[in-house]
């Protein structure tokens, strides 16, 4: 495994209804972070990274204390699907709600489920959420984190860097469901919004600036394993654009064939 996985793995601590989590030594993580980042900061939008993520470093405190619970919503009758939905609205207010489609189709008995959703609560509200769907992969587990957001009032207070590690935490539990090696986590963030920027180099995720995603995205990289480390940007656009069900024939004309991507 790389090697920042196991602080990550460390850090967070197991996940119980009502536990606190104990986020990572960030100072430890920004050293493990620019090891991690192998590929080259480079392209349209690589000066603007760059800044961003100048003296993350210093900027990082040693130990913080998440003090809202993280749990997996697993049922459409879970109390907090209304307070799901009031989420979306107050932060993705373009989405159409489709978390009762997620909750019953995508999900199995046999535990080999191809999305799932993890809260972050305040009492009783809905204050962050993280969802993310799987596919397989080059003989293993791919993630993508579809949806990421806290509320206003809860931001910088970690809980979004914890639900971000649940994530990548939940894709290696789910690839010993079914029984693959993981592969990594990918998903798209706004190379405008330097938040976002911060928080996924701070965990170590590769930030690629060589190829912007039609939405002007760009796309970050954790990959579970060494042999994925350096994949090709392309083929993680081509993996996400499986995810959201685009027609093969735009993914050709922008980027060119897939290959065997």
């Amino acid at each position: 495994m790389v090697s920042w996985l196991e602080g990550l793995r460390a850090g967070i601590g197991e996940q119980r209804p009502g536990n606190t989590h104990r986020l990572i030594d960030w100072q430890r993580t920004a050293r493990v972070s620019r090891a991690a980042i192998a590929y080259p900061i480079s392209g349209r939008f690589a000066e603007p990274v760059r800044s961003e993520l100048n003296g993350i470093a210093q900027q990082a405190k040693m130990v913080e204390i998440l003090p809202y619970p993280i749990e997996e919503v697993s049922s459409v009758d879970s109390p907090y699907l209304p307070g799901m939905i009031r989420w979306l609205n107050r932060l993705f207010p373009e989405y159409i709600p489709q978390f009762e489609m997620i909750l019953t189709r995508l999900r199995r008995e046999d535990g080999r489920h191809r999305a799932q959703i993890f809260l972050g609560l305040s009492g009783e509200e809905v204050v962050g959420l993280v969802q993310l769907f799987y596919r397989e992969w080059r003989d293993g587990l791919i993630a993508d984190i579809d949806l990421l957001g806290v509320l206003e009032p809860y931001r910088r207070s970690g809980l979004g860097s914890a639900l971000v590690k649940r994530a990548i935490l939940a894709c290696e539990e789910m690839s010993a469901q079914y029984g693959l090696p993981a592969s990594g986590v990918v998903s798209l963030i706004d190379p405008e919004y330097g938040p976002i920027i911060r928080l996924h180099w701070r965990l170590g995720g590769q930030i690629r600036t060589d190829l912007v995603y039609p939405s002007g995205d760009l796309i970050v990289w954790y990959p579970l394993s060494d042999c994925f480390s350096a994949v090709e940007t392309k083929a993680l656009a081509w993996q996400l654009w499986q995810f959201g069900g685009l027609p093969a024939g735009e993914f050709t004309s922008r980027y060119g064939e897939p290959g065997d991507y």
